[in-house]
């Protein structure tokens, strides 16, 4: 049997974070919730792009999601309809982290 998968969109994420912060007596409109998230992913952008060959870079969010981002080398491939040779060009990867903390609580929820 097949899993069912849930997509949030980022307007879910929004309406989500509105309600949660109007449920702590904060007032937030969608229009600042928005510009909140919009200038995250900037910033995290911004930092991913700051990786190098040399410098890894990890950005924490909270006390349990973070990004690290590190420098693949270029290194030899395929085209896969060709069966050509060619180089894969150096590029940064950048995968998702979460702390065991956070895991904890997302399994005990």
């Amino acid at each position: 049997m097949e899993k069912q998968k849930t997509v949030y969109s980022q307007a879910d994420i929004i309406d989500s974070l509105v309600a949660k912060l109007v449920d702590e007596n904060i007032k937030i409109s969608k229009k600042d919730a928005k510009a909140i998230l919009n200038s995250l992913q900037e910033v995290i952008y911004d930092k991913m792009i700051e990786t190098t060959e040399d410098t890894n870079i990890e950005v924490k969010i909270g006390k349990g999601i973070g990004y690290i981002g590190t420098m693949a080398d270029s290194r030899e491939g395929r085209n896969p309809s060709t069966g050509e040779s060619m180089t894969i060009p150096a590029q940064i990867r950048i995968r998702g982290k979460v702390t065991k903390s956070f895991k904890d609580a997302v399994n005990e929820a």
